[in-house]
């Protein structure tokens, strides 16, 4: 993807992911109110699972597009892969809050349940950084000299051994 397309089309982006998958969640949901009497809760949730855009089908034709050069100039391809990727969020996004809301008891507000999905991404980038950077901390130094020599299990243990 190129950084620059992006940046510039960032608008188009949101509006070509965002407002698509929110209408066509919104109209599944209240076709499954309607048709099958769903709660409004269950309905939400079937239409962010239906309205998530397939990457293996739009990823491998974009790709082949980019590679023909079609549309590369306007950034076209750039444009609808991150289009699907933000769709793909959107869309998990969405259904875990209404899951979320799906399960709570009504003893907190509702601005938690809604904000809560969000929170648990922040949490989980800021507690995988954190786990990350302490991995690399207390990883131990690489070896100075691996470079022709092989590791082979035995029955006393590891052994190392110097290859010609």
């Amino acid at each position: 993807l190129d950084l620059k397309n992006l940046q510039r089309m960032s608008a188009a982006v949101l509006r070509l992911s965002a407002l698509p998958n929110i209408a066509e969640a919104s109209l599944d949901a209240a076709l499954a109110v309607w048709l099958f009497g769903m709660p409004w809760v269950w309905g939400f949730m079937l239409g962010f699972i239906i309205s998530a855009v397939s990457p293996a089908v739009v990823v491998p034709s974009l790709l082949k597009l980019k590679e023909g050069r079609y549309g590369t100039a306007k950034g076209i391809p750039d444009l609808v892969l991150a289009a699907a990727s933000f769709d793909d969020v959107i869309s998990i996004s969405g259904f875990g809050i209404f899951l979320g809301l799906s399960f709570s008891v009504g003893e907190g507000s509702i601005a938690f349940d809604i904000l809560h999905a969000p929170l648990e991404l922040a949490l989980g980038i800021v507690g995988g950084g954190v786990l990350g950077v302490l991995c690399w901390v207390l990883s131990p130094p690489p070896a100075a000299d691996v470079a022709g020599a092989s590791i082979s299990a035995e029955d006393d243990g590891l052994t190392l051994r110097r290859l010609k």
